[in-house]
């Protein structure tokens, strides 16, 4: 087997995605590692959630008001960021196409270098998001059972549907990076 042979069958890095100009086939390459990964990050955290609760029972909460204060802020922060990008890509099919195109039409969301790069990125935030869960536990705060669940769905089915360039993804994103923006300031 030859270098190049080789080469251009591993999948993309984190660093070829930074590096490099965007691609969606790079972006795919990586994805097709990070989709079995996701299911492994999700059970972790369900882990995590569990015994950090029980370790945390016999010690008193964390003060993490300046470093939740800094997490809130960055991910808001980001999530405008995104909402900046994503949102008037959406106008625009809707306003052109209508909303069945806005559905159910993606020629260009995932292959252009703006949307494409900032799908992908919001989908890569949810696994950081998921230490939302570990400040509730670390400050001894209840984790009900809508906020892992909805952690644990998002990220994997974020993922997913990234994976499969789902058209109407973009709904779900210009909603979420909406919502983010406001709850996370």
């Amino acid at each position: 087997m030859s270098t190049a042979t080789a080469s251009s069958s591993q999948a993309a890095t984190l660093t070829d995605i930074f590096t490099k100009p965007w691609s969606l086939q790079q972006t795919d390459s990586y994805m097709s590692t990070f989709v079995p990964l996701s299911y492994k990050i999700m059970v972790g955290y369900l882990i995590t959630i569990y015994l950090g609760q029980k370790l945390m029972a016999y010690r008193k909460p964390f003060d993490l008001q300046n470093v939740l204060a800094l997490w809130n802020f960055g991910f808001s922060l980001f999530s405008g960021i995104a909402a900046y990008y994503l949102i008037p890509e959406l106008y625009g099919v809707f306003r052109k196409d209508g909303f069945v195109a806005s559905y159910c039409q993606n020629e260009s969301y995932y292959t252009d270098a703006t949307t494409g790069f900032w799908g992908w990125a919001f989908v890569m935030s949810k696994a950081p998001e998921l230490g939302d869960t570990m400040f509730l536990v670390l400050r001894k705060k209840p984790v009900i059972f809508m906020h892992w669940y909805h952690h644990a769905l998002t990220f994997v089915y974020a993922v997913i549907t990234y994976s499969e360039h789902q058209a109407w993804a973009r709904w779900s994103l210009a909603l979420n990076l909406t919502v983010h923006t406001i709850m996370y300031l």
